[in-house]
């Protein structure tokens, strides 16, 4: 997500820069279709079978809601009177309002994910037979929010605010609660998937993705900004990068521990991250905007690095701090004592000792967090 939003600062006029930023930032364009799969993975392997429907939807409506209801007012003046980016007038706020509140849009989304996996099935077996007509009917919606002829039902909704709803990413949430019943399920002894054929997948998806652009569409133009999220030919690079990651980090955090641990920081931060990261990318991409980031390849490139890892920390820092506050429940997570950094331990990392099984005897639970019924519940 932050390079989404990092990507549209390089000089990018024509040629070579042009290709590289755009192709860029499309292929970034996956992290949100992730999110939504993680979502419905980490719902379906964290689900309390002794909860009831009520304390399940209101302890996630914490987590989404009041962060938005908190921090939209906040992006709305930000983009009024520090970015510019909504124009002083009624008909700009109104438009900014209703397309969810800019990158925030995500927290009026996650809602309603969250009420359908009250009726969405739980059962291994049926998760997994959920996914097709799930798949069909997200990309049914995708392919026609793109083709569809003016003057059709719901037209100006489906094509400037189609993103808010669950409708458009009812596949990749159906993925992802079939993976969390497959984990949560399945035996820790036995071999994992292989890794190859998901990294095929994304390399298919990620040449699908840049080659097809979709020019030829009625509704072309809105297949960019927040509408690329909507693009069909996403769906096969989300489902490559979510099992290439998935399995080989499952591999590779196994025998290390302190990495684990550092993920796990990073993971529960995260929301906070997503949420503070827009605004706090003004201050370093200004500062290297004139020497670095409008200049050619391949000092945009380096200007973007620069812009992308201090963003990064300055994120990661506030919402440390904010954790430490009354503020915390904004940032959705409990708050925390701020303490400062040091060395980990294998033991002192994981709360196990050397040569025990991190949890659950593998890598893809300890890279989650931590086990069924505990932790966020958002990626």
């Amino acid at each position: 997500m932050v390079v989404v939003h990092a990507d549209h600062w390089p000089y990018q006029p024509s040629g070579v820069d042009r290709l590289v930023w755009t192709g860029l930032d499309l292929l970034a364009r996956v992290c949100v279709p992730l999110f939504v799969v993680l979502s419905g993975v980490l719902l379906a392997y964290r689900s309390r079978e002794t909860e009831s429907r009520s304390d399940l939807l209101m302890r996630r409506l914490r987590r989404s809601l009041v962060p938005w209801l908190f921090w939209a007012p906040i992006y709305c003046l930000i983009g009024l009177f520090v970015t510019g980016e909504i124009a002083h007038s009624a008909t700009a706020v109104a438009d900014w309002w209703a397309s969810g509140g800019g990158h925030l849009y995500f927290l009026l989304l996650i809602p309603q994910l969250y009420l359908v996996f009250l009726i969405w099935p739980r059962r291994p077996s049926a998760a997994w037979m959920a996914v097709l007509p799930a798949v069909l009917i997200q990309t049914g919606l995708d392919v026609y929010r793109l083709a569809m002829p003016s003057g059709a039902p719901f037209e100006s909704l489906l094509l400037n605010q189609g993103f808010l709803f669950f409708p458009f990413w009812i596949g990749y949430f159906a993925l992802g609660v079939a993976v969390g019943t497959w984990l949560r399920n399945r035996d820790p002894e036995r071999n994992l998937p292989a890794v190859l054929p998901f990294v095929g997948l994304t390399v298919i998806g990620a040449v699908l993705l840049v080659s097809v652009d979709g020019a030829s569409a009625a509704n072309a133009a809105f297949a960019e900004g927040t509408g690329a999220f909507l693009r069909p030919s996403l769906l096969v690079l989300t489902v490559g990068v979510f099992g290439s990651v998935g399995l080989a980090a499952e591999r590779w955090l196994r025998p290390r521990p302190r990495w684990t641990a550092r993920i796990a920081v990073l993971s529960r931060c995260s929301l906070g991250v997503y949420i503070l990261h827009e605004a706090l990318l003004y201050i370093p991409a200004r500062a290297v905007q004139a020497p670095l980031l409008e200049q050619p390849l391949p000092l945009s490139a380096l200007g973007f690095l620069i812009a992308l890892v201090a963003t990064l920390a300055l994120a990661l820092a506030l919402t440390r701090l904010l954790a430490a506050t009354p503020l915390a429940v904004t940032i959705g997570m409990a708050r925390e004592t701020l303490a400062l950094p040091r060395r980990a331990t294998p033991r002192s990392a994981m709360g196990a000792p050397a040569g025990q099984p991190v949890t659950r005897g593998d890598g893809i639970h300890a890279a989650h967090g931590p086990g069924p019924d505990q932790g966020p519940d958002q990626p």
